[in-house]
């Protein structure tokens, strides 16, 4: 199985992962007096939960290679890289070739830094996203024999 840790955030952030949040809303559910009344409230937090959001890496133990992305929900773009992975399906070729080649249990997906969710209303991280995996590509150079990215085109 492959696992997920955290690489260059701030660990004991404490954000949960989507089936935790499904798990604590269930629990809710089952333990209350209130079925209906309580069933909205978890309904309301579950969407009120600001799950975590920011820059992570898929890396290949096997051969060092990176494949680095953004997303506004972590723990739902690594579960649904891991999918697409599993069923043969990831839009990166070299990455899915990779996958097979080499099995599951030599990658790691990886969070490698997050962004704070700020308090105002209607924010949209995907500036933010987008210069956080500049830097990140910079810094990291996932090309070629390093990684699973395309050069980036000179202007």
């Amino acid at each position: 199985m492959a696992e997920i840790s955290l690489v260059g955030g701030r660990e004991g952030t404490g954000w949960l992962t989507l089936g935790q949040v499904n798990q604590k809303l269930l629990h809710s559910i089952l333990t209350s007096g209130d079925l209906d009344m309580n069933r909205k409230e978890a309904i309301r937090d579950y969407k009120n939960t600001k799950l975590p959001m920011g820059l992570f890496q898929v890396r290949n133990t096997a051969n060092g290679k990176l494949f680095i992305g953004s997303s506004p929900n972590l723990p739902g773009m690594l579960n649904r890289i891991r999918y697409q992975l599993e069923m043969g399906g990831h839009p990166n070729r070299l990455l899915q070739q990779d996958w097979q080649t080499f099995g599951q249990d030599v990658f790691r997906f990886e969070v490698l830094d997050e962004l704070k969710h700020p308090d105002e209303d209607g924010y949209d991280p995907a500036k933010d996203l987008e210069e956080l995996l500049a830097l990140w590509l910079e810094k990291l150079q996932p090309y070629g024999e390093s990684g699973y990215h395309t050069q980036p085109r000179r202007k």
